[in-house]
């Protein structure tokens, strides 16, 4: 991920009060508008960033991954759009586990809707 996209994608993400929904390129994770994931960590390397939503969900974006934010419609936030990525891996801890479901794309968008308003 080239500097302007980490920039747009950092600031978006790290916005006061800022909470997310994310939506996968198979879907929704969990029910539409249930989950309102903070984040909580953002690291970036040559090839890689990864996303800490409320530690306890990752996603990993590897390659030149392109991120476009769109204007809400008044029924949804603003929607930061994360494409263009050689792989998208996608972990998260279920409630009573401790082994992570671990899912990985290696087409389409992820999609961290703003539930903040």
């Amino acid at each position: 991920m080239d500097d302007q996209n980490y920039a747009r994608l950092r600031s978006s993400l790290l916005r006061e009060g800022a909470v997310f929904g994310v939506i996968l390129p198979d879907g929704w994770f969990g029910r539409p508008y249930d989950n309102m994931l903070k984040c909580t960590g953002l690291r970036r390397a040559n090839d890689f960033v990864e996303i800490s939503l409320n530690d306890w969900v990752e996603v990993r974006i590897e390659g030149k991954a392109e991120v476009q934010l769109t204007r809400g419609d008044g029924h949804s936030g603003n929607q930061l759009e994360i494409g263009g990525f050689e792989n998208a891996k996608f972990s998260y801890v279920p409630i009573g586990a401790t082994t992570p479901v671990n899912e990985v794309y290696d087409s389409g968008q992820v999609v961290l809707v703003d539930l903040s308003s």
